[in-house]
């Protein structure tokens, strides 16, 4: 077995929460994000920063804390923006909302 096989073997011993509801809100969340991602309403740089977020939930090479802390600091200066719309803002708000209530130990 591969080092990198008994690393994530290890994760998923250590989480109390089944891995599959954490996979399951992980994609929630970049569902929504791809959403707002794809909204034309959307500046141009807040959707460069929600795509880094994206990426940064789909890093399988992270553990599920760091992925999810990346992102949500991510999204946190994405709301920041001046120039989003209310809606997106509470849209981000909400997957933030999402994505810190996954408990991941």
């Amino acid at each position: 077995m591969s080092p990198r096989k008994r690393a994530r073997r290890a994760r998923k011993r250590r989480l109390k929460v089944p891995v599959e509801e954490i996979e399951n809100k992980l994609n929630q969340a970049i569902g929504f994000l791809q959403q707002i991602a794809q909204d034309a309403s959307t500046p141009k740089n807040v959707r460069q920063m929600v795509q880094d977020a994206i990426t940064a939930l789909k890093n399988e090479k992270a553990d599920y804390s760091l992925r999810i802390a990346n992102a949500v600091s991510l999204l946190d200066e994405a709301a920041q923006d001046p120039n989003i719309a209310v809606h997106t803002r509470v849209n981000i708000w909400n997957v933030m909302g999402l994505l810190e209530s996954i408990k991941t130990r």
